[in-house]
């Protein structure tokens, strides 16, 4: 209720209809400069000019209301502060949240790297003890790239072109079984990436609904 609404109420109890005096007298509650106590008197005095009934009751009324009314203004922009302090923080930890979720990516990814280096090489003994090959050594070519010379453990004369014929296929089929697992490593933590993204927009997706609530609620309570 707005303060011309209490005045105009406090006033029809000693049978006093009157915009004017309702807002002269609300003019009057108004002045913060004032102290209560010349209010009053200046609002007393006023009244007893308009009417000879009792308006000590009234006065105090329509005094007391507007401390009321303000002090629930001071307390609702109270809570809309907080309320603006509490979605920062929710913001500020959802940015956190996602901060350690990246950081945990990298961490993993990075140790997956260091993993599928072991698994790798442990796959490449395998193979190469599969089909009849030991590491020579490792040397680069003319182009600078890395090459990988195996040697034949089976004890056969093979000719040097057979050999590294023999060698190059052994080579290529590793080659081939390591590109397989890269893919397939990294397939997987594609996917895991991803159900982590689904997951923390779901949260996100959630906390909007919760404050959205929480706002209606305020608004039903004003």
């Amino acid at each position: 209720m707005s303060l011309i609404d209490q005045v105009t109420a406090q006033l029809e109890t000693i049978h006093l209809k009157d915009d004017d005096v309702t807002a002269y007298i609300a003019g009057i509650v108004e002045e913060d400069s004032i102290p209560d106590d010349e209010k009053r008197e200046a609002i007393a005095g006023f009244l007893a000019e308009t009417t000879d009934e009792p308006t000590e009751t009234v006065i105090n009324n329509i005094l007391e209301g507007y401390k009321n009314t303000q002090q629930d203004k001071v307390k609702e922009e109270l809570e809309k502060k907080a309320k603006v302090l509490e979605d920062v923080q929710a913001r500020e930890k959802l940015r956190q949240a996602q901060a350690l979720k990246e950081k945990e990516e990298a961490d993993a990814r990075r140790a997956a790297a260091k993993t599928m280096s072991k698994e790798e090489k442990a796959q490449r003994e395998k193979l190469m003890k599969q089909y009849g090959y030991d590491l020579d050594e490792v040397r680069e070519n003319e182009k600078g790239e890395t090459e990988i010379v195996y040697k034949d453990r089976a004890g056969g004369q093979a000719s040097p072109d057979e050999s590294a014929l023999g060698a190059n296929r052994n080579a290529d089929m590793i080659k081939e079984q390591d590109q397989r697992r890269r893919k397939e490593m990294k397939d997987q933590f594609e996917r895991e990436k991803e159900r982590n993204k689904i997951l923390l927009e779901k949260q996100r997706l959630k906390e909007e609904k919760e404050k959205r609530r929480t706002q209606k609620k305020e608004k039903r309570r004003m």
